[in-house]
Parts: structure tokens; C-alpha cells; sequence
């Protein structure tokens, strides 16, 4: 025996059925929103370091060490506030993986040469950063979120090093917080709309199709039991309601031969 009837149960499983499908269309839409955030944060770094890329170009001979380490000088004391990001370092490499400039004074090891490096000497593309990663900053001993973006630097179409920056991406964080907020609110007014109006357009197709051919079944044989042997059911469809209806209706056509 089930302990509610027949329409609360229904009910029950399609309230499950729309929350899990809602919860589900929540998560996977902040996914996506914290993704395009993220990418256009990247897209802006990219952008921001094609523009040092540019002042080094315009130069009539291969940039030196002291031309890059002077270009980085003076961007890091440029006012940047109006980015989504900020510079957590910021220097530049060779194809041997040595620095030869770099944001933070004093010396520097070389960088591990990973084949994905080397790729962009070879084919001459930036590399979005994949990966976010959290750091502690040793000198003011906070966690940082950053991650990376690196730029190839042509000369004389040529590959002559990379631009390499490591972004905080703390304020795009914050924003995304922001966004997620609003986000689920907005969506969740329209869930909780959407899924009362659908809940009521399954209620009434349920009530009409499922449960007033049951009713009038009950009813049926009820006036059966009672002795009103030629009640009959309005065959209205020919589904499988229908076809028990048609059914219920011979069985009480039997009975009453036999009476």
C-alpha cells in the first residue's frame, strides 16, 4: 500500500524531476559565465601585451636586454586601474629559457624550456594561460590567484623572445562573485516561474487525460455495485485509458446479461 495517493505521487516525481533539471542548468550555466569572464580577463592581458610588443617593433635594431628591462620599468609604474587584472610579474625569455627582464629586481633562474615553450618560438603563437593557480606572495605573505600569458616577440619576422605575465586575476574573481550573485537570482525567479506554469500545464493535462477516466472508472463501478446495471463509460479516446474504458464497458455489458 502507498501511503499518498496516486497524485501526490505524480506531483512529487515532476517537483523532483524540475529541481534536479533547474540545479542542474544553474551549475552549468555559472560555469559557463565564470569561463567567458576568465577569457575575456585573458583576451584583455593578450591585448595589453601585443601593445609592449608593438613599442619594442618600432625599433631599428634587436631590443637589448636594458630596452626590454626598460619597457618593463616603465609599465609597471603605469597607472593600470582601469584593467580587470594586475600584474603579479612580468618579464621576458629567450629560446634557451634565460631572463632577460624581469619585473622583480635581482637574479633569476632560467626557465624550465617545456615543449610548450618551445612551441611558441616555433610557431610563433601566444598561449593562454590553462590553468589557474594560487600562490603565496612572499613578500606580503598573501594568496594570490593568477595565471599566466605569454606572447611570442617578433623581430625582423622573427621569433627573438617571449613576453611572459603573470596576472592576479583577483578583481575578475570579484566580479564573477557579483555576476554569480545576481546571476542566481534572476535565474531563480525565472525557474520558479517557469516550472509553476509547467507544473500547472502537467497538472491539468494529468487531471484530464489520467485522472477523470479513473474517477469516472470508480464511479462506474460503484453504480454497478449499487445495481445500476446499464451505467456506462463515454469512450472518449483511444489510448490505453480508452481501451480500458471500452474494456469496463463489456464487462458491464456481461454482467448485465447475466442478470
Amino acid at each position: 500500500m502507498y501511503k499518498y495517493t496516486l497524485t501526490r505521487r505524480i506531483i512529487g516525481l515532476i517537483c523532483l524531476s524540475l529541481a534536479a533539471a533547474s540545479y542542474l542548468i544553474l551549475l552549468r550555466s555559472e560555469a559557463i559565465l565564470e569561463e567567458a569572464l576568465l577569457d575575456q580577463t585573458k583576451q584583455q592581458a593578450q591585448t595589453f601585451l601585443l601593445g609592449l610588443e608593438s613599442q619594442l617593433r618600432s625599433m631599428e635594431k634587436k631590443p637589448s636586454e636594458a630596452d626590454y628591462q626598460k619597457l618593463i620599468n616603465t609599465t609597471i609604474k603605469r597607472d593600470l586601474s582601469s584593467l580587470d587584472f594586475s600584474i603579479y610579474q612580468i618579464y621576458v625569455f629567450d629560446r634557451e629559457g634565460k631572463i632577460l627582464a624581469h619585473s622583480v629586481p635581482g637574479e633569476h633562474r632560467s626557465k624550465n624550456m617545456k615543449p610548450h615553450y618551445l612551441e611558441i618560438f616555433n610557431a610563433g603563437k601566444s598561449r593562454l594561460g590553462n590553468k589557474v593557480e594560487q600562490v603565496v606572495d612572499s613578500n606580503s605573505d598573501r594568496t594570490i590567484t593568477k595565471t599566466d600569458i605569454i606572447i611570442p616577440f617578433h623581430f625582423q619576422d622573427e621569433v627573438v623572445a617571449a613576453f611572459e605575465v603573470e596576472i592576479d586575476i583577483e578583481k575578475t574573481l570579484v566580479v564573477i562573485q557579483q555576476l554569480d550573485d545576481q546571476y542566481e537570482k534572476e535565474l531563480l525567479i525565472i525557474i520558479i516561474l517557469t516550472g509553476s506554469f509547467t507544473l500547472l500545464l502537467i497538472w491539468g493535462g494529468i487531471k484530464r487525460w489520467l485522472l477523470g477516466p479513473i474517477v469516472d472508472m470508480r464511479e462506474l463501478t460503484n453504480k454497478i455495485s449499487k445495481g445500476d446495471l446499464k451505467a456506462r463509460l463515454d469512450v472518449a479516446s483511444r489510448d490505453e485509458l480508452g481501451r480500458l474504458c471500452y474494456s469496463i464497458n463489456r464487462m458491464a455489458d456481461s454482467i448485465e446479461t447475466l442478470f
